[in-house]
């Protein structure tokens, strides 16, 4: 147990992962779920949503899980190197895989939204690949 209680109740843990044991997790213990960018394209995503909402129901959670997809960007002329030398400095050899469903433009972050509410996903979280507020802007330009 961890304490003290958080004055403003519990705090939602969304779990990440694909496997059989994360996803158990999310049902035993969770809030919910959250599809990072390695846990592959709308379709994979799809499934594992699928999954998370029976292992809900099979550990006799009421209500429904809280499911999150969340993928980088950087948007606008000249700053895709940046976000590639960001990315890669974190990720290291995963890279190419997570900047393979980054956002590098408004249709592709329009696109992306529309395919997570496709399969079931309730909410997107869009992280910044470069240190620029404009593109917090550009973001809300292209989607608001």
């Amino acid at each position: 147990r961890i304490g003290p209680a958080p004055p403003r109740g519990d705090i939602p843990i969304l779990i990440g992962g694909s496997s059989a044991q994360a996803i158990a997790r999310v049902a035993r213990v969770g809030a919910g779920w959250t599809a990072g960018s390695g846990a592959g394209d709308a379709d994979a995503v799809g499934e594992l949503v699928r999954q998370v909402h029976a292992a809900w129901a099979a550990a006799g959670r009421s209500g429904v899980p809280r499911i999150s997809r969340l993928t980088y960007f950087a948007l606008g002329d000249g700053v895709r190197e940046a976000a590639e030398a960001n990315v890669g400095d974190y990720y290291g050899p995963r890279a190419g895989t997570i900047l393979s469903r980054a956002c590098w433009d408004a249709s592709q972050a329009e696109a992306f939204v529309q395919q997570a509410e496709a399969v079931g996903v309730g909410e997107v979280v869009f992280l910044p690949a470069v240190a620029d507020l404009t593109q917090v802007d550009r973001l809300a330009d292209a989607l608001l």
